[in-house]
């Protein structure tokens, strides 16, 4: 038998892995250029949250025949109860507890197409609530947004009309 000399054309294990190093590089950079950091899941989730627990608030008032509102401010909102002719925190319903916002979230409160100037902390001021769900199942029509200033600007924006259920609006992202 002779062996007949044959040259192989290919790539060697080390180019390849070079082409395969590379890419992922390039690819990684992409996704660093063009990802949010997950913040956008996050303020949509944040902005779920806030839909479920006023539609929540909404069903209460109806099935407790007693209003129920919210004040809200910049890192939070706090659910309150119009009991005995005053307006009192909710303290014994673990769904209807205090709730915060992270930090470099920013919250817009619109009432009748106002701004609506919200305290900074959800401890401040006089139980007042901004929004009030009463017993017809009507409530006070409002547009709340939800932003990460920071670029890529992410809003979200919650909106309820005067019956009906809260709905979240979904806003194109800028940079």
């Amino acid at each position: 038998m002779i062996a007949k000399n044959i040259k192989c054309r290919g790539f060697t294990l080390l180019e390849l892995l070079v082409v395969l190093v590379l890419m992922g590089i390039i690819l990684s950079m992409a996704v660093l250029s063009v990802g949010d950091g997950g913040r956008g899941d996050q303020i949509r989730q944040e902005a779920r949250r806030v839909v479920a627990t006023f539609n929540l608030v909404s069903d209460e008032a109806v099935l407790n025949s007693q209003p129920y509102g919210v004040q809200l401010a910049q890192d939070g909102y706090r659910f309150l109860r119009y009991t005995n002719n005053v307006w009192q925190l909710v303290r014994d319903d673990s769904l209807l507890k205090v709730r915060h916002f992270s930090p470099d979230i920013e919250t817009h409160l619109y009432i009748d197409g106002m701004d609506v100037v919200l305290p900074a902390t959800i401890d401040e001021g006089e139980v007042k609530p901004h929004l009030v769900f009463y017993t017809s199942s009507e409530r006070t029509p409002f547009m709340l947004e939800l932003a990460y200033t920071s670029s890529p600007v992410l809003r979200q924006r919650i909106e309820g009309a005067p019956v009906g259920k809260i709905q979240l609006k979904a806003l194109k992202e800028t940079r």
